[in-house]
């Protein structure tokens, strides 16, 4: 099956201010992604996984290789490419309401009116915010806002979002409930989804596929099927025998590269 989103062999590296010496984030980094799957990225804290998710939004430049949407390079962010950011509190408007907020990118695209208005009901409900639409961003919860940040990214009609960690600030609780709200609309939506989280758990409990990156300068040394069936529960899924077992190795995995990153005294 041909890639829908391929990442080729990119590296990053950094000239460092102080010395002036070169700091590889990235090595060589390659990943494919197919239509409407949900793939998740982990890696040890520290490894580049944002800078990973940043190049293939088209929010900066590889160093050496290159990032393919439907075998054209991406130079720049795609029209139908949306980035969620884990600072949800930094990427809703302030003096915007919730309603505001989720007609922006439609409004950037010169939608009408009155197909803008039935569209942030449809949004706004989607995430369970109905009544909530002329409150203010200051006035919401975390998780609340979250879920207007999450409202607006589906206003701007992608084909690919790109999560980066964006639960990471929110409660336990709140947190099963995103992740749910997100696994229902990706069901329904047939997005293709990227996650990059640092959280094992939320990984297998979500990805149809887990990708590993080492330790930096990273690349991606692993791509695991879950083979967990969907749909998914936040808690019986979360006893199945299967999700235990992928679970633990992939937590093997990755403390094991987060002692071999540390010095031996």
């Amino acid at each position: 099956m041909r890639a829908f989103l391929r990442v080729d062999q990119i590296s990053k590296s950094y000239i460092d201010g102080a010395g002036g010496a070169e700091a590889k984030i990235l090595n060589s980094a390659s990943l494919e992604i197919r239509e409407s799957e949900f793939l998740a990225v982990i890696g040890p804290s520290g490894c580049g996984k944002s800078t990973f998710l940043q190049i293939i939004a088209g929010l900066m430049p590889p160093t050496s290789g290159r990032v393919l949407l439907c075998d054209k390079p991406i130079s720049g962010p795609p029209a139908h490419m949306v980035y969620l950011f884990q600072q949800y509190n930094k990427s809703l408007f302030p003096w915007r309401t919730v309603r505001d907020n989720v007609a922006f990118p439609m409004q950037m695209r010169g939608a009408a009116a009155a197909d803008i208005e039935q569209a942030c009901r449809d949004y706004i409900r989607m995430v369970g915010l109905a009544g909530h639409e002329n409150r203010y961003p200051w006035q919401l919860s975390g998780g609340m806002q979250q879920r207007v940040a999450i409202a607006r990214a589906l206003a701007a009609e992608p084909r690919i979002l790109l999560l980066d960690e964006p639960l990471s600030a929110v409660d336990a609780l709140t947190r099963m409930e995103l992740q749910s709200l997100i696994l229902e609309i990706w069901e329904r939506q047939k997005l293709t989804i990227l996650l990059v989280t640092h959280d094992v758990d939320e990984a297998v409990f979500m990805a149809d596929r887990v990708a590993t990156l080492t330790v930096s300068p990273a690349r991606i040394d692993s791509i695991i099927e879950t083979g967990i069936p969907r749909p998914r529960d936040p808690i019986t899924t979360r006893e199945r025998p299967d999700f235990l077992t992928f679970r633990r190795d992939l937590l093997n995995t990755l403390l094991n590269r987060q002692h071999a990153q540390i010095p031996s005294t």
